[in-house]
């Protein structure tokens, strides 16, 4: 149970083939490593990639997001066809169909059918025959909602920011160059500055790395690592890692189906929206029942 508990606070990160590359193995153990001095190379990486993304207005990709790190070897594996394109009042319009599977069986999980017409979440039940609607007003909350409904890790949300893969607060530098499903990229890696110092709780990424296209600088990989803390006080090391397959843009891209269409005998059940509410280090979180009977929420 406790190590189920460890593993579901990994869940609210805040988004590659079976045999996927293994994670790059950040340095050090679990404390924070002293703050890099910045790297121009790694700045012009990042704003090469800022420059990319914001010139696109559609794009699709398979989406496949797992753990790696002791006590992992239960986590959910999402894997997810998902699509992007930009929606007229700003923001993008998000579709995703996939599943939380188990790494022996990856596709046989739990399914989500979600989406995002610019205005409006959506969420399609098969099972209960019922389609959940909920009005949202920016990507944050749509990040959230994907999230409530299982699908939150098969899409890279730093892509599809108003100021793509903007982080403040952290110092980037170059690694070494990688391949992600035959692409080559390289590498940035981002650690936190002196003035931005972990929560010290589970819910705060230590290390983040992105593997970059060489020729069109769009991210083919996102690794987030966390020091979540043990009983006995030592920080076990977690990398979740999104790999973007097939990546696709513009007319390339595979079309996606933004608007519910509710199937017929389905019914349809409006949510309210809520701010997002975001948990300090000194609130003590209530426990959460994990939904599924087997293995830890992810």
């Amino acid at each position: 149970m406790r190590r189920a508990l460890i593993l579901a606070s990994f869940c609210l990160f805040a988004p590659a083939s079976l045999a996927q590359d293994a994670p790059p193995k950040p340095s050090g153990g679990g404390a924070i490593a002293p703050e890099p001095a910045p790297d121009p190379k790694a700045s012009a990486a990042l704003e090469k990639a800022r420059k990319a993304l914001k010139e696109l207005t559609r794009l699709s990709f398979a989406a496949r997001s797992s753990v790696e790190g002791k006590g992992s070897e239960n986590a959910p594996i999402y894997t997810a066809e998902v699509q992007a394109t930009r929606a007229e009042a700003g923001g993008w319009k998000v579709a995703a169909t996939g599943n939380a599977g188990t790494a022996k069986d990856e596709k046989g999980g739990t399914g989500f059918k979600v989406g995002y017409d610019g205005a409006t979440a959506w969420s399609i039940k098969d099972s209960d025959k019922v389609v959940l609607e909920k009005p949202v007003g920016d990507m944050e909350r749509l990040s959230q909602f994907f999230k409530e409904q299982g699908a939150g890790h098969v899409v890279a949300w730093e892509m599809l920011a108003d100021v793509p893969l903007m982080f403040e607060g952290w110092v980037a530098t170059m690694g070494e160059r990688r391949e992600v499903e035959g692409t080559p990229c390289e590498v940035v890696i981002l650690k936190r500055a002196a003035n931005n110092p972990p929560a010290g709780d589970a819910d705060t990424d230590t290390e983040i790395r992105l593997s970059l296209g060489t020729d069109d600088h769009l991210p083919r990989r996102i690794d987030r690592v966390r020091d979540v803390p043990t009983e006995k006080g030592a920080a076990n090391r977690l990398t979740r890692s999104l790999v973007l397959r097939t990546l696709a843009t513009e007319g390339k891209a595979a079309p996606g189906s933004y608007l519910s269409n509710a199937p017929d005998g389905y019914a349809i059940r409006e949510i309210a929206d809520r701010p997002v509410r975001r948990t300090t280090k000194l609130e003590q979180k209530p426990e959460r029942n994990p939904p599924r009977a087997k293995g830890p929420l992810i």
